[in-house]
């Protein structure tokens, strides 16, 4: 129930707008770093640099700030502008080995017929196109210095902009 908590008010501290708080997530509401901490360690004595490294090494702190991170990287991802998906086809590719994909060609264009003519014949080819399944991605290494200084903002730039890069990557290969 405290990683819950945790998680939910580190979200909704990372974005508000995308992010509800709920009732858990209320109680640590405006809490830092270090005190969440303290709350998931149940140890709240000594240095903030000492709580912080206690944290780091001991307790659910790490899967949250990575639970938080790639909750927000996914919600800024869904939300960034894309082109593409309006003309392209998904398709499941269930390995990363090169797929090769049959495509047709354009259709031809279509001719006017007269109130007593023949429609014509037309043509289109085939052709080939190659995929394959790759991977791309950054760490991001979020330190018991970090914790201390209870440097959120820093996580939730980095994680909009990871998000919004993603995307972005993704048009990029679309298009080359």
């Amino acid at each position: 129930k405290k990683r819950a908590a945790a998680e939910n008010a580190l979200l909704h501290r990372v974005n508000p707008k995308r992010f509800e708080l709920s009732d858990a997530g209320r109680e640590m509401r405006g809490m830092d770093l270090v005190r969440i901490a303290g709350v998931l360690t149940n140890n709240h004595f000594g240095s903030d640099a000492e709580i912080a490294k206690r944290a780091m090494s001991s307790s659910d702190l790490p899967l949250i700030l990575a639970n938080v991170a790639e909750k927000s990287v996914q919600k800024s991802y869904d939300t960034a502008p894309e082109t593409f998906s309006k003309w392209v086809n998904e398709r499941t590719l269930k390995n990363y080995n090169i797929h090769h994909q049959t495509k047709a060609g354009v259709f031809p264009s279509l001719s006017e017929r007269g109130e007593d003519g023949e429609f014509t014949y037309g043509s289109f080819g085939e052709g080939e196109e190659k995929v394959q399944i790759k991977k791309f991605g950054k760490i991001l290494a979020f330190t018991q210095e970090m914790i201390a200084n209870d440097d959120m903002q820093v996580l939730a730039d980095f994680v909009n902009k990871a998000g919004a890069a993603g995307k972005r990557l993704e048009s990029k290969l679309v298009y080359d």
